[in-house]
């Protein structure tokens, strides 16, 4: 009798460790998409559950909704009103494989394979503080923070940094250098405040201002200074496989002359289109403005206000500072950047310019500040300010949480450089899902 039970006790307690809930990374192979591959994290749960992917659907976490699950088979949609997926999948050998159905996009294959669930440590061994902000609570963010930092070591990351209320509540470096990396296109996160500070100063009258103020030649344009900020100059724009791209850019020594010279694509004021163009042409505004280039300006105005001493910021062959990239920071100087803007400023830029940046600037992209990007809640209020860059660089802020946070990964090789397992676009959603 005993030993009948015990048998029926085992046989009942390995059916219920059959379980599809948990964490799995997912992978999607979109035929004739950009990316092809689309890879995230699922999370299964009998009665819910989440999915994030990496780079496709803004990289945001999405609920998941009736979930039908047993020991072999899921079925579950995203819960979005702006996408339509559905997925079903089975559980062969130590994976799931399956179809996800994207209306609109086509009917794609689906795989998942078990992550393992387990801490992670939050800090760098044999870290110092002194001269940073001070260690917070090594504990914060359980769960989440494990689930943050597993993304970053399996993505080829450099740096992360996470601080809480003005404390360091992670910081890995994964065994590489801490020095200064190419912040790619989070520069003009930077380049945004210059522009700020030289309105607190009035050397640039209004944000409206027209662009003929300083380039004559554009007086019959019709370009104010809120159209290179907010992506809707119609200047024109390099694309490669229907994506703006630097690489002209990139080549041209003089680089504000050279965008002095396009022509217009579209009116101003008609069309988002994301502009390296428009914001090197800033360069240039912000030197007849400030009477210097923009390295310069921010040396005083904002490095070394801020104590940030590591850090150089390439000028072209003409001695104009890269506005829309090529600044390079240590995660650390960076993370004191976004610190000072979760603070409002701390001293350093007026909290009415913080404002100002992180306010919705133009009504053909609810999301685009002044050069800023905006994280916006489900009713459209403005929670965070951020920015991404190539590679996965991202700098996140969430002022009324305190929280920042940063990823940086240095350039490698060209074949690994644009991998969608290795750009983390869910590091914003992850940052947002801490406590």
């Amino acid at each position: 009798m005993r030993t009948a039970l015990l048998v029926c006790l085992l046989a009942a307690s390995a059916r219920a460790g059959v379980s599809l809930e948990g964490p799995w990374s997912v992978r999607i192979e979109r035929t004739g998409w950009q990316p092809e591959i689309a890879t995230g994290t699922l999370l299964l749960k009998a009665k819910g559950g989440s999915l994030a992917f990496d780079v496709v659907l803004y990289a945001r976490r999405y609920d998941l909704a009736d979930v039908e699950m047993n020991e072999k088979q899921v079925s579950f949609r995203l819960e979005s009103a702006e996408f339509d997926l559905r997925f079903s999948a089975e559980l062969k050998g130590s994976r799931l494989e399956g179809r996800c159905d994207w209306k609109g996009c086509g009917d794609f294959a689906f795989t998942a394979r078990r992550k393992e669930s387990r801490p992670e440590e939050h800090f760098e061994k044999g870290l110092s503080f002194a001269g940073f902000f001070p260690k917070g609570d090594p504990k914060y963010g359980g769960a989440a923070m494990d689930e943050l930092v597993a993304a970053a070591a399996e993505s080829d990351t450099d740096a992360v940094i996470v601080l809480k209320d003005g404390r360091v509540v992670c910081e890995r470096t994964f065994g590489r250098p801490a020095g200064p990396i190419h912040v790619m296109s989070v520069t003009k996160f930077v380049t945004a405040i210059a522009v700020g500070l030289l309105l607190e100063e009035k050397k640039i009258p209004s944000v409206d201002a027209p662009i003929s103020t300083w380039f004559p030649e554009w007086a019959d344009k019709g370009v104010a200074l809120r159209h290179l900020l907010t992506h809707t100059s119609g200047i024109e724009v390099h694309q490669e496989n229907g994506h703006p791209s630097a690489r002209l850019l990139n080549a041209e020594k003089d680089k504000v002359a050279y965008v002095r010279a396009l022509s217009l694509a579209k009116p101003p004021g008609t069309e988002y289109l994301y502009s390296n163009e428009a914001t090197a042409l800033l360069s240039g505004v912000i030197a007849a403005a400030a009477g210097e280039e923009a390295d310069s300006y921010l040396a005083r105005r904002l490095m070394k206000p801020l104590g940030i001493r590591d850090w150089k910021w390439d000028r072209d062959g003409a001695e104009h500072t890269f506005t829309y990239a090529n600044l390079q920071l240590t995660a650390r100087d960076l993370a004191r950047i976004g610190q000072m803007v979760a603070e409002g400023g701390k001293g350093v830029v007026a909290p009415e310019t913080i404002r100002l940046l992180g306010s919705p600037a133009t009504p053909l992209a609810k999301g685009q500040g002044l050069l800023w990007m905006l994280r916006l809640d489900g009713a459209g209020k403005v929670v965070g300010y951020f920015h991404t860059g190539w590679l996965g660089q991202t700098l996140c802020v969430f002022p009324e949480r305190r929280l920042v946070g940063v990823r940086l990964r240095s350039f490698k090789n060209e074949s690994d450089a644009e991998k969608p397992e290795y750009q983390l676009g869910r590091f914003l959603a992850l940052v947002e899902g801490l406590p």
